[in-house]
């Protein structure tokens, strides 16, 4: 049920309306939308897209909101949007097109010059790996997301985006980074 006020000839709403619209105050505006259900809420689609953008979120949440990394962010960030927001973006655009590309992006991994450092310094982080289930289908693609691959989608986010100066070894792509450089990425991210 909507809640209506209308004080001083303002009219705000709260809530949905009739399963069909949704009413909420953001940003100081008053904003209705259309209400969305997903059709097949549970597909393994659906299910994928979510983990990413899950997994993606816990490693938004390990930035130190000093750290020369996040600084380097928000400057290199389009006008108007919001940085940890953006960079997400630029991450879930390297797998968005289907599961190949999602699978492509896991072996540049496997193949790149120092996979377990991703791992020790993901585990060095505090990030965790995320599973989601997809209740009664059996799929090739499990619906998971390693900490390894998190932290190096964020590596490759920045890579695209020249995040890092280029006088770094990081400035090049993280598949050919060795070890003293995907740590000195990490230190980066907390520093």
């Amino acid at each position: 049920m909507a809640k209506v006020t209308g004080p001083l000839f303002s009219v705000g709403a709260r809530n949905k309306f009739a399963g069909a619209l949704v009413y909420f105050p953001w940003k100081g505006l008053n904003i209705v939308r259309e209400l969305v259900r997903p059709s097949q809420p549970r597909s393994a689609g659906v299910m994928n897209v979510r983990i990413k953008m899950k997994a993606l979120g816990l490693v938004s949440k390990i930035f130190s909101k000093t750290s020369t990394l996040t600084t380097a962010m928000k400057i290199k960030t389009p006008e108007g949007s919001v940085w940890n927001a953006d960079w997400i973006g630029v991450a879930i655009s390297q797998f968005q097109r289907d599961n190949d590309a999602f699978d492509e992006l896991k072996d540049d991994l496997t193949g790149a010059i120092a996979p377990a450092t991703f791992t020790s310094e993901a585990q060095g982080l505090g990030l965790s790996s995320v599973t989601l289930s997809v209740e009664g289908q059996a799929s090739d693609h499990p619906v998971s997301y390693t900490a390894t691959l998190a932290l190096y989608s964020l590596a490759k986010a920045c890579w695209y985006r020249q995040v890092l100066d280029e006088s770094e070894v990081a400035y090049t792509d993280p598949h050919d980074w060795d070890a003293a450089a995907v740590t000195a990425f990490a230190a980066r991210i907390v520093d």
